[in-house]
C-alpha cells in the first residue's frame, strides 16, 4: 500500500529512513525500494535474521541504493529539509522499540518529531540527555498510540500542535489507548489517526516555512 501510494506521487524518494527493524516498521520497505527509485536508506546498526530484513536490504543493493547505517547523533540535508537523528544510542535497551531512531526534521519554521516504536524507557533517555531538541510543531506519536509511550513529560517536552497516530482499524492491541489520546486532548493538541482519518500528509511549504496536516478517507484505509 505505502509503495502503490510513494510511486503515485514520488517517482523517486531522497531519502528513506527505517526508525527500527520491525516488521510493521520495515515489511513494506522491499516493495518501495522496488517501485522507486531512493537515493539514501537510513537505518540503525541493528540487523535481524527476517525474511523483510534481508529482503529489503537485497532491494536496496540492487537498485543501487546508497545504505546508510547510524550510531551516533546524526545531521544531514535532504534540499531545503534538515534532517536530525537525535542522540539515544547511549540507552542499554532491552527491547527493540527502545532502539527506534528518533528523527527530528525542520523545513523552514517547522519542525515534525518521529519517535519509531520509542517506549517509556527511550523517551526518559531523550528527556534526560536531548530535552532541548525535542520541541516540534507535530509529533508522530509513538508506538502507534501505545500506553508504554507518549508519557505526559514527554509530551509536554515536545508540546506539538498536532499528533499523528499511525494505527490498523480495530487491530488486537487495542490502539490507540484511552490514556495517550486523553493526554494529547489535555496538551490541546490536534490528534489525526489513520484508523479514524485514513492517510495523513504533511505538507511543507519552503517559501512560508509552514507545514500542514491534511488527512483523507479513501479504500486503503485499513
Amino acid at each position: 500500500k505505502a509503495a502503490e501510494y510513494i510511486k503515485m506521487y514520488a517517482p523517486s524518494v531522497d531519502c528513506m529512513i527505517i526508525t527500527h527493524p520491525h516488521e510493521d516498521h520495515m515489511g513494506g520497505a522491499e516493495d518501495i525500494l522496488k517501485s522507486v527509485k531512493v537515493d539514501r536508506l537510513i537505518m540503525s546498526e541493528i540487523a535481524v535474521e527476517d525474511d523483510f530484513y534481508s529482503s529489503a536490504i537485497e532491494a536496496a543493493e540492487l537498485r543501487g541504493t546508497e545504505i546508510i547505517t547510524v550510531s551516533e547523533e546524526t545531521q544531514f540535508g535532504v534540499g531545503p529539509i534538515e534532517v536530525e537523528i537525535l542522540d539515544s544510542f547511549g540507552l542499554a535497551y532491552e527491547d527493540l522499540n527502545d532502539a527506534s531512531l528518533v528523527v527530528k526534521v525542520t523545513l523552514g519554521g517547522t519542525e515534525i518529531l518521529v519517535t519509531g516504536d520509542a517506549e517509556s524507557a527511550e523517551e526518559a533517555y531523550l528527556l534526560e540527555n536531548c530535552r532541548f531538541q525535542l520541541d516540534s510543531d507535530m509529533l508522530k506519536v509513538g508506538h502507534h498510540g501505545s500506553r508504554s509511550s507518549t508519557g505526559e513529560d514527554f509530551l509536554a517536552a515536545v508540546s506539538p500542535e498536532i499528533c499523528v497516530i499511525s494505527v490498523g482499524r480495530n487491530n488486537t492491541y487495542g490502539h490507540p489507548t484511552e490514556e495517550v489520546t486523553d493526554c494529547i486532548a489535555e496538551s490541546g493538541a490536534r490528534l489525526y489517526r489513520t484508523d479514524r482519518d485514513g492517510h495523513v500528509v504533511l505538507r511543507g511549504d519552503e517559501a512560508s516555512g509552514k507545514s500542514l496536516a491534511d488527512a483523507w478517507r479513501n479504500l486503503w484505509k485499513n
